[in-house]
């Protein structure tokens, strides 16, 4: 924290130095992050209330951006990228969330995609030898 501000940072390997990111931005406890190109999505989080928040973060301009919000609030949920696609999954919102939601980054829009008995919270989640030919 700084000023009473979430503060946050970014590690360049190749010149060694960390830099402080714009934290003028929305984000709350607990959200998801998932990246793609020079992006970081901030999705969801929160304690109570919950929240569908999605901004994404452009590495190289040091700017927030807000995105559509997903359709389900929850925190303490994954998300993962796969192709321009970020998959979301678990979480609580006062109960279990158990829908997987799909972010076409492109078109900038949430749908639902599974709505299952998933039970996920406060895990995490990898993609392993993904091949998209």
């Amino acid at each position: 924290m700084k000023n009473g501000r979430m503060s946050n940072s970014r590690f360049d390997p190749r010149e060694g130095q960390w830099y402080d990111l714009n934290s003028n931005t929305t984000c709350v406890p607990f959200f998801g992050l998932a990246s793609y190109g020079r992006s970081l999505y901030c999705i969801g989080g929160g304690s109570n209330p919950y929240s569908n928040h999605c901004a994404r973060f452009d590495v190289c301009c040091n700017k927030w951006e807000t995105m559509s919000p997903m359709n389900a609030r929850r925190w303490g949920h994954s998300a993962l990228t796969v192709d321009n696609k970020i998959y979301v999954f678990g979480g609580w919102n006062g109960a279990l969330v158990t829908t997987v939601e799909l972010y076409d980054i492109p078109q900038n829009k949430w749908d639902t995609i599974v709505s299952e008995n998933i039970i996920h919270f406060a895990g995490a989640a990898v993609l392993i030898d993904y091949r998209s030919d």
